[in-house]
This record gives structure tokens, sequence and C-alpha cells, in this order.
């Protein structure tokens, strides 16, 4: 069983994707893997993967075989929408987070939706999705 996580990467070295990567890794990662769902290895990020070929690629076939798709909408990047679409049309099986809601689009806010905070409150790691609800909803989407 494999998580897919879609969310924004920025340019490697800048802050944004240093940030990014710790919310994939401390918040997103560990959350799934403490759903007792998924082992961390099974929670992945297209940009981590370590492997010739295509990209895009890769990406279509996340969305398309992965069991859930968790999709943080923080910053209304465009590649996490049209990704997000994707999955959608693909097949069920997806978790919404985001920083704000007010990067929600109107036609996702009907959603179920996981707000979660960075930065981490005294330099700590989160652990923000370690909430029930996080939990429930990858209880209830398990195949």
């Amino acid at each position: 069983m494999k998580c897919f996580v879609i969310m924004p990467f920025g340019a490697e070295g800048s802050p944004e994707h240093k940030r990014n990567l710790e919310i994939f890794e401390n918040v997103i990662r560990r959350a799934v893997a403490s759903s007792g769902v998924f082992a961390p290895a099974d929670c992945i990020r297209v940009d981590l993967v370590d492997k010739p070929g295509s990209i895009v690629e890769d990406i279509v076939d996340g969305l398309h075989k992965a069991d859930i798709v968790v999709a943080d909408l923080t910053g209304r990047n465009p590649n996490v929408f049209y990704e997000l679409g994707a999955r959608h049309v693909l097949r069920r099986g997806t978790i919404l987070v985001t920083q704000s809601p007010e990067d929600v689009p109107f036609h996702l806010r009907n959603f179920r939706l996981i707000p979660y905070t960075y930065p981490f409150a005294n330099n700590e790691v989160a652990k923000e999705f370690e909430k029930p609800e996080f939990n429930q909803q990858v209880q209830h989407l398990r195949p």
C-alpha cells in the first residue's frame, strides 16, 4: 500500500524547499505512519524518488496507483491543483490539508480539510496530523 503526497516543492536549496521538506518529513509522513496503515517508506513525494525517467509519468503513476493521496493546498500552487484534479478523476482516497483555509478554492471547500500550523511552536515538530480527524480519514480511506 502506498501514500502519495502532492505539495509545493520549491527550488532546491530555497527556504520554500526546506520548509516543505520539513513539513513532508516531520508532519505528513509521520502522521501517515502513525495511522498504522502505512510504513514511513510507503509515503512518497515524487521529487524525492531517486530514479531515472520522467517525473510527470511518475506523478501520473502515483496519482493512479496510490491507495491514499495527501494534497497540501498551501500557497495555491497550480501544479498541486492540477494533480488533485487528476486524482479526483482517477480514483477516490484523497486527504486535503492546508496552512490556510483561504488557500482552498470554492469548489474544494465541501471536502473535509485538515488545517495545520507552520512554523512549529517552540521549534518543536508539530503533531498537527496526529489529531483524530487525520487518523480517521486514513482509516476510512483504507482499501
